[in-house]
């Protein structure tokens, strides 16, 4: 059986629209989060964060977060040392997944997170603390494996 150009043409776009409104389905079904619900408050507080990394990036040592067996080691600088400050930690694929903990370095400037309250995946580590009072910000990607 022979089809002309014109069912084959026919055949083309109901295929087209077909895959049109199965695209339009899964699009629908699709979560999409927003960063933060505050952004526009954020975005008007940013000089601060730039003025943070600048102050940051002057200390000797930068800060670290690793992961290290059962706890996610933060490393504190030595000149952060009895700084007042928080940790966030912000998982982009899923903001349920998002906690933040008030920074609390010990004498040798290591501060331990419970490895359970991870789940496998990308974070972004930001940490912000205040010391005589200048502003200071680390940011660092971690991935739990």
């Amino acid at each position: 059986m022979q089809i002309n150009w014109g069912k084959k043409l026919i055949i083309v776009y109901c295929s087209f629209v077909v895959g049109m409104l199965f695209m339009v389905y899964k699009t629908t079904r699709h979560k999409s989060e927003m960063v933060t619900t505050e952004y526009y408050e954020k975005e008007l507080k940013y000089q601060e964060v730039i003025n943070g990394l600048e102050n940051a990036n002057g200390l000797a040592t930068a800060a670290k977060v690793v992961e290290d067996g059962d706890f996610i080691v933060l490393s504190m600088p030595s000149e952060a040392l009895q700084a007042k400050g928080l940790v966030e930690f912000y998982r982009p694929s899923d903001a349920s997944k998002d906690f933040s903990m008030p920074l609390v370095a010990g004498a040798d400037g290591k501060q331990l997170f419970d490895r359970q309250k991870f789940t496998r995946g990308l974070y972004k580590v930001k940490i912000t603390w205040n010391k005589d009072g200048k502003q200071f910000f680390a940011e660092q990607s971690l991935f739990i494996q």
